[in-house]
C-alpha cells in the first residue's frame, strides 16, 4: 500500500496487471498520439484485481469511489451493492499506471491521482463533466499520499521523494486550473500519510523516518517535527475539534498529540501496524491495521473492535458517523459497515475466481484449485464446456517436479535447482521471485515468476521467454505429454502456450459464479450466457482522456466465433484455424477497423454525470454518429426504454432532443445506440428529483403514496400437453398455475394494481401466446414490474432458438415456433422491469430424456439480458443441461425452488418481508442443485443498467 519506483528491483514489487497487451513505457509524444488509439484485449473481472489504496464517500453516501494497483477507478452504488462505473487512464506495461494515491475535492466533483506514473504527475479527472485530464507535475518519485484541503483550494501531495508539494488551485472560468505553490521539505525518507487541519491552516505528515512533521502554512511558526514512534510512521489525521492530531505506526501504537504538535498520549495498541487512520461525525477515532479499533480522543477508551481482517487495510474511508468502509487484501475486497451497528451493508470485491492451483488431463481439461490444492472447477476447451462435478480429481496432473531421476528444487526465491547439472537464477528486477515450476518432458522445464514465464533446458539454460503474461505465475501444468503448458496467473486469467513454439494458442476467465469467457489471441471467444463482461477492448487515449472500454459484446457480431475458437484448440495456431475454415482474412477486419466504426455518444444535455431537475419533466440531448446506418436507438431510464423518437433508423448523425418525464428519485439514463458493425451504450446521467418533490401537477406537495405505487402484470405459460403427444411433459402446466397463484397471494398493499393472467396446455397456442404479449405491451407503464414464467420445450435450429407452443412442430421451428427475438422485442420494450423465469429445456423425469433437438439456451438467455434489452433472465438450467420434474416432487426442480422461496419466504434472507432478486437467485440456485444431486444449475443474468429489484412483497 506504500509504494516508491525502487521497489521493482529489490524483487518485492507484486503488481496484478490486466491489460493483455499494452503500449511500451517512456515512448515519444507522437508514439503516443500514434498507438493510444490501438484496441487492447483487457479483462474486467467486475472488481478490484489488486490492492485498493483509497477509498472515498461521494453522493451524499449513496456511492463509494475505489482506486487501486490494477490502474482502475470504481464507482459503487452502495444500497444496491453494485459497480455502477469503471475510469481508465492511460496507462504502459508494468505497473506503470499503478494507482497509489487519491483525493476528492470536497465538491465531489474532482478526484486527484497519483502513482506510478511516467513523469510522478498528479492527474486530475472531472468525474462529473468530460473533460480533459489536468496534469500537475512536481514530484521526482512515486506519489503515496493525496488531500484536499477543506476550502478546496489546496492540494497537498507527497511520497517516495521525500517532499510535500503544495498546490493552488483555481476553478475559475468553469475548469479546473492548479500550480505548484509550495515544497515542503524535512522528511528523510518516503512520506506515508498527510492531513490538513480542520481550518486548513496547518498540515501535518507522516514518514519512514519515524518522525511526524507539522507545517503552518501561514509561515507564522516553525515547522516541528514530532519524535515518539520507534519505527515508521504509516498514518496521521487531526481531530475534527482541531484539538488533536493522531499517528499510526509500523509497531500499532496509536498516538495522540496536541494540535501544536506536543505529545498528549498514547491512545491504542494494535497488533499490527497501523496502516489508517479516520474520524466518524462523532468524533469516534478508527484505527486500522489487521483489526479496526474504535476509541475516543485523547482518552484511548475503546467502544468498539472489528477483528482481524485477515490482511492489512490498505484502505479505509468514514461517512458522517454512519458508514466505515475498508479494503483488504491482495484482491480489494472492501466491506461497508454501519458505524451504529456493526452490520455488514454491503461487500464489493472482483468476480473472478483465482486460479491458485491448476492442473490437465489425457483428455485436455482444465482444473483449477484453491491454494490448499483442492480442485474447485474444471473446463473442457474441446467442447468448451464447463465442467461441475463430471471431473474426478485423481486424474488430473499438475506441476510435475521429478522425472527420470532428477528432481526441481528451489533453493531460494530467486534460484532453482533443476537436480541435473545446472540451476535458474532469477532476476529480481527482471524476473522476480519464482513462483512456480514444472519439467515439461525430458529436455524441457517451465519456470514461473512474479513477472515472466520462462523455458529452460534441463541443465538451465534459457531457451525463450512467453510473451503476454500478466501478474505473478502461480501455477504450471503441462500434462503428461507436454506439449502445451498452462498458467495460472494473478491477473485470475488461465492460458494454454505451445512448448515448441512460445505461442499463446488461448485464454481462458472463470468466475466464482461458473461464469467463464475463453478466446484466441486475436479476441475470438465463446462464453457462457454471463461471461462476456469479463473480457473487452481497451481504447487508450493518452493522458489527457480516459481510456474507452468496449465490453465484448459490442463487437460479438466479429468476434463471436467458436468455431475459429475451437479449431485453434485441435490447431494450435488461430490463422491456420482461420485458414481452414475458408474465412478470407478481408472479412476478418482488425480490431482497430471495427472500433472505428462504432457509434459515438456525445451528451450535450445534461452535460454533468449528476443533476438535481426542478420539475418531473427534463429534456435530453446527444448527439449520435455512425459510419454505417443506425439499426437501433434506445434511451434507457433505469435500464428500461423511454418512448421512442421517429427517424432513428438508417441515420448516420442523428440528434436527440426528447422530452422524458422522471418516474422516480433517482433516474438513470443511458444511450444505446447500434449500428451493423457495433453496439455501445453511453456514459450515464443521473438526474435527481428534489427531497419531497414528486407532484403529477407539479405542486409543492408529496405525490400521494398510491399513485407512487407500481402495478404487478404476471403472465404464466406451462405446456404439458401438447398437440403432438410425442412431446408431452409431466408437470409444465402445473408450474405455471402454483407461480400465478404465488403473485395472487402476495401483500397487494403495496401495488397499484395485481393483474395475473395463465396459459397453459391447449390453451398456450403460438397465437394466444402473442396476443398476450401485445397486451402487455398496452399496459404496462413505467415502474410497474412484470413477471412472466415459461415451462415448455426449447430449441435451438441454425443457432436460433425457439420456445414450443401447443401447436408448435418441432421439425419446422421457423413456421411454428414462438421465436425467442420476438420474445426479446416484446418484453424488451416494456418499460416497467421485467423478470422473464424460463424453464424451456425439460427432459421429463429423471433418466427419460425426449429433448430431440439442440437445446443449448446460452445466446438466448445472453441475448435476453443485453443492456438494450433489460430484461432479468432466471433460467432453469445451464448452457445444454436438462431441467429435470420427478413424481415426488410435482414440480420441476427449478419451480419448486421458486415456490419454496416466494410462496414459503425461504428466499426472505434477510427477513425484512421484501424477496429481491438477489436472495431468489441464491436460494433458487442452491436449492435446485439440492434436490438434482448437483444435475441441473439455473442461472441468473441481470443487465447491468438494472438496479436492486424486489421480486415480492411478502404478507406479515
Amino acid at each position: 500500500m506504500f509504494k516508491t519506483k525502487v521497489l521493482k528491483k529489490t524483487g518485492i514489487f507484486l503488481l496484478i496487471v490486466l491489460v493483455l497487451f499494452a503500449s511500451k513505457p517512456g515512448y515519444s509524444q507522437e508514439q503516443e498520439q500514434a498507438e493510444e488509439a490501438i484496441p487492447v484485449l483487457t479483462i474486467d473481472p467486475q472488481g478490484h484485481a489488486g490492492v485498493v489504496n483509497d477509498l472515498f464517500f461521494a453522493a451524499n453516501g449513496r456511492t463509494l469511489i475505489s482506486v487501486g494497483d490494477d490502474k482502475t477507478i470504481r464507482l459503487w452504488d452502495i444500497a444496491n451493492a453494485t459497480l455502477e462505473h469503471t475510469w481508465r487512464l492511460h496507462s504502459g506495461r508494468g505497473a506503470d499506471g499503478a494507482i497509489y494515491a487519491a483525493a476528492l475535492s470536497p465538491d465531489g466533483r474532482y478526484l486527484a491521482l497519483g502513482g506510478y506514473f511516467p513523469d510522478n504527475e498528479i492527474r486530475i479527472l472531472n468525474l462529473q463533466q468530460e473533460q480533459d485530464i489536468i496534469i500537475l507535475k512536481g514530484h521526482h518519485n512515486v506519489i503515496n499520499r493525496l488531500q484536499f484541503s477543506h476550502n478546496g483550494r489546496l492540494l497537498a501531495s507527497a511520497g517516495a521523494d521525500k517532499v510535500v508539494n503544495l498546490w493552488s488551485l483555481d476553478y475559475g472560468a468553469g475548469r479546473l486550473q492548479g500550480r505548484l505553490l509550495q515544497t515542503l521539505r524535512g522528511h528523510s525518507a518516503k512520506i506515508y500519510d498527510i492531513a490538513f487541519s480542520a481550518d486548513d491552516s496547518k498540515l501535518v505528515s507522516a514518514a519512514a523516518d519515524g518522525t511526524l512533521r507539522l507545517w503552518y502554512l501561514d509561515g507564522s511558526h516553525p515547522t516541528v517535527e514530532m519524535k515518539m514512534h520507534i519505527d515508521r510512521v504509516y498514518s496521521c489525521a487531526f481531530s475534527p475539534d482541531n484539538q488533536y492530531i493522531i499517528s499510526g505506526g509500523n509497531k500499532g501504537r496509536v498516538i495522540a498529540w496536541r494540535a501544536d504538535g506536543t505529545f498528549a498520549g498514547y491512545v491504542a495498541d494494535l497488533e499490527s501496524p497501523v496502516t489508517r487512520l479516520a474520524f466518524a461525525g462523532n468524533g469516534l477515532l478508527f484505527a486500522a491495521g489487521r483489526q479496526i479499533v474504535v476509541c475516543r480522543v485523547p482518552s484511548g477508551t475503546v467502544a468498539g473492535l472489528i477483528p482481524d481482517q485477515g490482511a492489512l487495510v490498505s484502505a479505509m474511508a468514514v461517512y458522517q458517523d454512519r458508514y466505515l468502509a475498508t479494503a483488504s487484501g491482495a484482491e480489494g475486497h472492501i466491506i461497508v459497515r454501519d458505524i451504529q451497528n456493526p452490520a455488514t451493508v454491503a461487500e464489493f470485491g472482483n468476480e473472478g475466481l483465482l486460479p491458485r492451483q491448476i492442473a490437465v488431463n489425457e483428455r485436455g481439461i482444465i482444473a483449477l484449485g484453491n491454494n490448499k490444492g483442492r480442485l474447485q472447477a474444471a473446463f473442457n476447451p474441446n467442447s468448451l464446456k464447463y465442467l461441475f462435478d463430471e471431473f474426478t480429481a485423481t486424474e488430473f496432473i499438475g506441476a510435475i517436479t521429478s522425472r527420470n531421476g532428477y528432481t526441481l528444487t528451489r533453493l531460494d526465491d530467486y534460484t532453482l535447482s533443476t537436480g541435473f547439472k545446472g540451476s535458474v537464477h532469477n532476476d529480481p528486477a527482471t524476473d522476480g521471485r519464482i513462483r512456480s515450476y514444472t519439467i515439461l518432458n525430458d529436455k524441457l522445464i517451465a519456470v514461473g515468476s512474479d513477472y515472466s514465464v520462462k523455458i529452460y533446458d534441463r541443465e538451465g539454460r534459457f531457451v525463450r521467454q512467453l510473451s503476454g503474461v500478466n501478474g505473478a505465475t502461480l501455477s504450471l501444468a503441462a500434462g503428461s505429454r507436454g506439449q502445451y503448458l498452462y498458467t495460472a496467473t494473478t491477473d485470475q486469467v488461465v492460458r494454454m502456450w505451445e512448448v515448441a513454439t512460445g505461442k499463446l494458442v488461448i485464454s481462458l476467465f472463470v468466475s466464482r459464479s461458473n461464469e467463464w469467457i475463453c478466446w484466441t489471441p486475436s479476441g475470438y471467444y465463446q462464453a457462457s450466457a454471463g461471461g462476456e463482461k469479463y473480457l473487452g477492448w481497451l481504447v487508450d487515449r493518452g493522458l489527457k482522456r480516459p481510456a474507452t472500454f468496449y465490453p465484448a459484446r459490442a463487437f460479438s457480431r466479429h468476434f463471436h466465433r467458436p468455431d475459429i475458437l475451437q479449431l485453434t484448440l485441435q490447431t494450435g495456431d488461430e490463422q491456420e484455424a482461420i485458414a481452414r475454415l475458408g474465412v478470407a482474412r478481408t472479412t476478418i477486419p482488425a480490431p482497430q477497423q471495427i472500433v472505428d466504426k462504432a457509434p459515438v455518444i456525445t451528451w450535450l444535455q445534461p452535460q454533468m454525470r449528476e443533476t438535481t431537475a426542478r420539475g418531473r419533466q427534463v429534456t435530453i440531448k446527444a448527439r449520435v454518429q455512425s459510419s454505417t446506418p443506425l439499426q437501433s436507438l434506445k434511451i434507457l431510464i433505469n435500464g428500461r426504454p423511454a418512448p421512442q423518437q421517429r427517424g432513428i433508423t438508417g441515420s448516420y448523425d442523428l440528434l436527440i432532443d426528447q422530452d422524458i418525464l422522471l418516474q422516480s428519485t433517482t433516474n438513470k439514463i443511458k444511450i444505446f445506440a447500434a449500428n451493423k458493425e457495433a453496439r455501445v451504450i453511453s456514459e450515464e446521467r443521473v438526474i435527481t428529483l428534489p427531497a419531497g418533490y414528486l407532484s403529477r401537477d407539479e405542486r409543492s406537495t408529496q405525490i400521494i403514496d398510491y399513485l407512487a405505487k407500481p402495478s404487478l402484470h404476471v403472465l404464466g405459460i406451462g405446456i404439458s400437453t401438447y398437440r403432438n403427444p410425442n412431446y408431452n411433459l409431466t408437470y409444465a402446466d402445473d408450474d405455471a398455475r402454483a407461480v400465478v397463484k404465488v403473485f395472487d397471494n402476495v401483500n397487494s398493499s403495496t401495488y397499484k394494481e395485481v393483474y395475473t393472467s395463465l396459459l397453459v396446455n391447449e390453451e398456450a397456442d403460438r397465437e394466444n401466446i402473442l396476443n398476450r404479449l401485445a397486451h402487455l405491451k398496452q399496459k404496462v407503464a413505467a415502474n410497474d414490474i412484470v413477471v412472466v414464467f415459461i415451462a415448455c420445450h426449447g430449441f435451438n435450429e441454425q443457432g436460433k432458438f425457439y420456445l414450443l407452443p401447443y401447436d408448435g412442430d418441432a421439425s419446422d421451428l421457423p413456421a411454428t415456433g414462438l421465436d425467442w427475438d420476438d420474445l426479446a422485442g416484446s418484453l424488451g420494450n416494456l418499460p416497467g422491469k421485467v423478470l422473464l423465469m424460463i424453464d424451456a429445456c425439460h427432459s421429463g423425469q429423471i433418466g427419460t430424456d425426449i429433448a430431440i433437438y439442440q437445446s443449448d439456451n446460452t445466446e438466448a438467455i445472453r441475448n435476453m439480458a443485453a443492456t438494450e434489452n433489460g430484461v432479468v433472465v432466471m433460467a432453469a438450467s445451464t448452457g445444454d443441461e436438462t431441467s429435470l420434474e420427478y413424481d415426488d416432487w410435482q414440480h420441476g426442480a427449478f419451480t419448486l425452488s421458486v415456490l419454496e422461496g416466494l410462496a414459503q419466504g425461504k428466499a426472505d434472507i434477510k427477513k425484512d418481508l421484501t424477496v429481491f432478486l438477489r436472495e431468489l437467485d441464491f436460494y433458487v440456485s442452491e436449492r435446485t442443485i439440492e434436490l438434482t444431486n448437483g444435475k441441473q444449475h439455473p442461472t441468473t443474468q441481470k443487465p447491468s443498467t438494472i438496479g436492486r429489484f424486489p421480486v415480492v412483497f411478502l404478507k406479515k
